[in-house]
């Protein structure tokens, strides 16, 4: 199933065309030079009917898995040309497209729609546990005279799995996620509001004084940096002996041992924002945060790597999302402000000047000497200034998203798969989640 939603969606692939210059000679070249030829050397324009009779391996795949190849594929390339307009325009590296699905280096993953229950359907089976069944039809009986199979994959689940309209599953990180809109939270009124500065020493500062930060993760980082260690002198014994070092057992354990405590790093700082954004939309009515670019503050400079390693690994941009759309889930107002002045401005009296903050931590008004620890008179101005734009008008509460509104053929559909038999599981289960 993996392969074959790999091949189609490198049919699709091929269809792109890039740039080539240094051909101002042809007649068929634009002004600047250039030709427009394929990505790849082969072009595919088959049809998902053609390609089912043309390559084996696609006659018994289901409509749904190969249909959405070519909306994914579409989706990645155009979100990435838009990515290097944006760059382009704004002067800095416009980066590269995207390329065809390696079966060497990419993961083994396949994505099947769900549309109303006909297909990707979910059974419960237990408290957190479940069966997703993809069906399917062989282009030809078999011997015992039945043409329709189904692939029943078991999960577990720390979630109730909500309406979603499709399911991917990534053999490789043996997980199953669900796509489905934002649910709808249920929000008690507290009265309470809050602003947050961000920074490096403290990741996360509140205008209530409190004070959070990301997780220790040195532990991780020394074992990428001891596996990457190892791995550049596997590389360097193998040029020496003459063989190609992507070959080797150890390198390839190292690759992945490296690439397996990134991902636990990953894993703790997404889990520490997901924490931390649920308590700030639980506890407050407004939320006032920064409205930083942090492409531009992590652009590089002299003697700036450490600063924007540090604050790339704090993962600021990743906490901004959380709280913005678990904010609109539960109705509250969350109000990005302009930075502008916010860490030499004091909440007590406005007075702005540069040598008000006198350290890291330490700030004293020079002209009413209001003293506070710096972040939270930070938090402070910038939660005012929520508050500000809420009276004027300027901004208004985004709309609670949810799962309620979905068309009635979907909501039968799925009453259908969920009153089927479940059938009997294979393998180990996998952890499904929801995004």
């Amino acid at each position: 199933m993996a392969d074959g939603w790999r091949t189609r969606f490198n049919q699709h692939r091929s269809r792109r065309h890039k740039y080539v210059y240094g051909h101002g000679d042809q007649a068929c070249c634009d002004p600047l030079g250039r030709v427009l030829v394929p990505i790849g050397s082969r072009v595919s324009d088959l049809s998902d009917k053609d390609a089912r009779e043309r390559y084996p391996h696609l006659a018994a795949m289901p409509a749904y898995v190969l249909q959405s190849t070519e909306r994914i594929e579409k989706q990645e390339w155009f979100a990435a040309a838009k990515r290097r307009a944006t760059n382009h325009g704004k002067g800095r590296k416009p980066g590269r497209m995207p390329r065809f699905q390696s079966r060497k280096h990419g993961d083994s993953r396949f994505v099947c729609w769900f549309n109303g229950g006909r297909n990707a359907t979910y059974q419960q089976t237990g408290r957190r546990a479940g069966l997703v069944i993809i069906r399917g039809q062989n282009p030809s009986a078999a011997p015992d005279g039945t043409r329709r199979w189904s692939l029943q994959i078991r999960v577990r689940h720390t979630q109730q799995v909500r309406e979603y309209t499709s399911v991917a599953v990534n053999l490789t990180r043996r997980e199953v996620a669900f796509t489905s809109p934002v649910a709808a939270r249920d929000h008690q009124r507290s009265g309470r509001s809050v602003g947050i500065d961000v920074g490096v020493a403290n990741t996360v500062a509140t205008s209530a004084g409190s004070m959070h930060s990301l997780p220790d993760l040195s532990n991780h980082a020394a074992d990428v940096v001891r596996h990457q260690k190892r791995m550049a002198k596997s590389r360097v014994v193998a040029r020496r002996e003459g063989r190609d070092f992507h070959t080797s057992a150890r390198y390839r354990a190292h690759r992945e041992a490296a690439a397996k405590a990134a991902a636990a790093a990953a894993n703790v700082r997404i889990d520490w924002a997901h924490k931390l954004a649920t308590a700030l939309v639980n506890e407050h009515d407004l939320i006032g945060l920064e409205d930083l670019r942090l492409s531009n503050l992590t652009r590089k400079g002299k003697n700036k790597r450490s600063l924007n390693r540090l604050m790339l690994n704090a993962g600021l941009g990743r906490l901004r999302s959380f709280v913005e759309y678990k904010g609109a889930a539960a109705g509250i107002p969350v109000v990005a402000v302009n930075p502008r002045n916010t860490s030499r401005r004091c909440r007590a009296c406005r007075h702005v000047a540069a040598e008000n903050r006198e350290s890291q931590a330490i700030f004293r008004c020079k002209a009413c000497g209001h003293r506070a620890h710096a972040d939270t008179n930070a938090a402070g101005n910038i939660l005012d200034a929520a508050r500000e734009a809420v009276a004027s008008g300027a901004w208004t509460t985004a709309s609670s998203t949810g799962s309620a509104a979905k068309t009635k053929q979907a909501q039968a559909g799925r009453a259908r798969a969920m009153n089927r038999k479940p059938a009997a599981p294979w393998g180990r289960p996998l952890t499904a989640h929801q995004r």
